[in-house]
């Protein structure tokens, strides 16, 4: 008979009470450190956001006005904003449709193209203080002579969200739409 030796104990494997403790503690302290830049990387994705979609939103009532001989218009929403913030030039959002008769409120029949809601966090200025523009047969602004353009910023926070949250969206005269950070066209 062959006498069988002791048995070790198995290794345990994982991590103690006190480990895991420390580790969850110097998690939470890394991620304190980390939460303002977020919060300003996350501000500026928002600016970023909702210049793009008034430059998107400005290129289809260019193209609808051509393709329709004019008779689109794209106004801002006066209904409080998504998030419930107080209605701010065009910081709720806009709409782009056909005007039918031309006299630049969405009446029943006219077809909706787009609608941009938005609640309120990032701050969009036109520069002539107008609620609506209106396209041409050609896809310029009519009315107002020169350029237009929109301005984007926080509307909170900006201090947090730093320089690089300023943009623009710029139309020129020809109706030429582009989109840059900074505070000027």
């Amino acid at each position: 008979m062959t006498p069988v030796a002791p048995s070790l104990p198995s290794p345990s494997w994982g991590f103690t009470l006190l480990e895991t403790l420390v580790a969850v503690a110097v998690l939470a302290i890394l991620l304190s450190l980390a939460a303002p830049s977020m919060r300003s990387i996350q501000l500026r994705w928002e600016v970023r956001s909702v210049a793009s979609a008034m430059e998107s939103s400005l290129v289809l009532a260019r193209s609808e006005a051509i393709r329709r001989a004019g008779k689109v218009v794209m106004r801002r929403l006066e209904t409080p904003c998504a998030g419930g913030a107080a209605v701010d030039q065009w910081s709720c959002g806009w709409v782009v449709f056909v005007d039918l008769n031309g006299d630049g409120a969405q009446n029943n029949g006219e077809t909706t193209l787009q609608r941009v809601d938005l609640t309120g966090v990032v701050k969009v200025e036109h520069s002539s203080q107008t609620d609506l523009l209106r396209l041409d047969r050609y896809g310029g602004v009519m009315g107002v002579a020169g350029s237009h353009s929109f301005s984007f910023a926080p509307a909170h926070d900006a201090a947090i969200a730093g320089p690089g949250s300023l943009r623009m969206v710029c139309l020129s005269p020809g109706a030429r739409i582009k989109e840059q950070e900074g505070s000027t066209c």
